[in-house]
């Protein structure tokens, strides 16, 4: 068996850019997955057929001949192969790792439970209307080393957004700003606890030049040895208003409120960095957010709001309130999937302020009918189709949806954007005419 710089494990994006990296760097490399049929296994037999690559089952040969392990992002802690590994004192490493050692520009790091995507967005927009230029990478669609792949001129910034799962895998993590927006219970099966989910997300913390988060996080700062570090604190969000965001004492009334925590955060950032206030507050009068956050469907029968990628509880009550808030009414609530060891003792408290029936589908189905007992109408259904037909046939004019699902998507989804995509698809179909 040859020897190996590194063996990827998991084929899927972050694996195949992986290998791909490692291919152009002259480094040896292989992959393994213990699924027979990895979503991007034709892909790299085509494009790189002298690449190793063993399915069906971890490769233990093929690791044990690896000097490093690169760990998809995906895969937890628990996984038996991750334990074999340790008793074989193998090294274990993220994409994340391979990028920085060979990273040199001025890096923005953004974590949180929620508002990641959206914040990263209104932060490239911040820059590049100040006149200067931007790059998004990580868990946002780009890979990191796709950045280093391209060979493209540098950026001013490079803005990554950096999971939970990513930053427990990443050995050595550093930023020019570590941004933390926030901490919910969020993939608590994932981590085992919500001890080791904060840690993960406090790690870039401590090892950022300078720290950007919330006042209301503050205690985390002392807890985790990195006060000193903390040179912009994001205010809390009681002084929010559900129909105008007041910034720098310049009244914003286009940006949504659902995005008005990221607008606020994102300011926070953008006067660390310098940028120029008046470009920022045209970027934010202009900014267009990504697909699934809590987006307005254009529909002839009452108001349906499409916030697929809502997987937590925080998320879906932040959209729900929200969105009740600006209605002034309550809604009709979209929600079921594959929970996250989350406790929903407390669903009950807000539910009955915002929500007037729960339409449930999914997996987990029961976990939300029996929060939600006592506090609005439940209608339980098999699928998201038949929520959405249950919904529309029972709404009348002026009636709120909040599609909000506050659960992982893979019991009847790819992912959360093939599940937004069929909510629209399946809303437009029961539209008359």
């Amino acid at each position: 068996m040859p020897q190996f710089d590194v063996a990827i494990l998991g084929l899927g994006i972050t694996g195949f850019t992986t290998a791909e990296y490692c291919q152009q760097e002259g480094l040896s490399v292989a992959v393994t997955d213990d699924r027979a049929q990895p979503p991007l296994l034709n892909r790299l037999l085509s494009e790189h057929p002298d690449i190793p690559v063993s399915t069906g089952a971890f490769d233990q040969v093929m690791l044990l001949n690896s000097k490093r392990i690169i760990v998809s992002p995906g895969i937890a802690p628990s996984c038996p192969i991750i334990q074999w590994l340790h008793d074989k004192n193998k090294e274990i490493i993220s994409d994340i790792d391979l990028f920085l050692e060979r990273f040199s520009g001025r890096l923005i790091a953004v974590t949180g439970s929620n508002g990641k995507s959206t914040t990263v967005k209104m932060l490239h927009d911040f820059i590049t209307q100040s006149g200067q230029s931007a790059c998004m990478i990580g868990n946002i669609g780009q890979a990191a080393l796709t950045y280093l792949l391209k060979k493209s001129a540098p950026c001013d910034w490079v803005i990554l957004e950096i999971s939970s799962f990513q930053l427990h895998w990443t050995q050595n993590i550093r930023a020019d700003i570590g941004v933390l927006l926030n901490i919910y219970p969020n993939h608590l099966d994932w981590h085992e606890g919500i001890d080791a989910y904060q840690e993960c997300k406090c790690r870039l913390l401590q090892s950022s030049n300078s720290v950007v988060m919330p006042h209301a996080l503050a205690d985390l700062a002392d807890q985790y040895h990195f006060k000193d570090k903390v040179v912009g604190w994001i205010p809390s969000y009681s002084c929010l208003n559900e129909s105008a965001l007041d910034i720098d004492n310049r009244i914003i009334d286009s940006l949504p409120y659902a995005l008005h925590k990221s607008a606020i955060a994102t300011w926070a950032i953008a006067q660390i960095i310098g940028l120029d206030k008046q470009s920022c507050i045209r970027a934010l009068e202009e900014f267009q957010p990504w697909p699934f956050r809590c987006q307005h469907e254009k529909t002839h029968t009452g108001n349906w709001y499409n916030d697929a990628k809502s997987s937590n509880l925080a998320a879906a009550r932040y959209a729900i309130e929200s969105v009740s808030r600006k209605h002034g009414a309550k809604v009709i609530w979209i929600a079921g999937g594959v929970t996250k060891n989350e406790d929903f003792s407390q669903v009950k408290r807000w539910s009955s302020k915002f929500v007037s029936q729960a339409v449930i589908y999914g997996q987990d189905q029961q976990q939300f009918i029996e929060a939600l007992h006592g506090t609005c109408a439940i209608s339980p259904v098999k699928t998201l189709q038949d929520a959405i037909a249950l919904a529309h046939s029972t709404m009348k004019k002026d009636d709120v949806v909040v599609f909000s699902p506050a659960a992982a998507s893979f019991d009847q989804f790819e992912n959360f954007q093939h599940r937004g995509q069929c909510f629209s698809e399946e809303l437009l179909a029961v539209m008359p005419g």
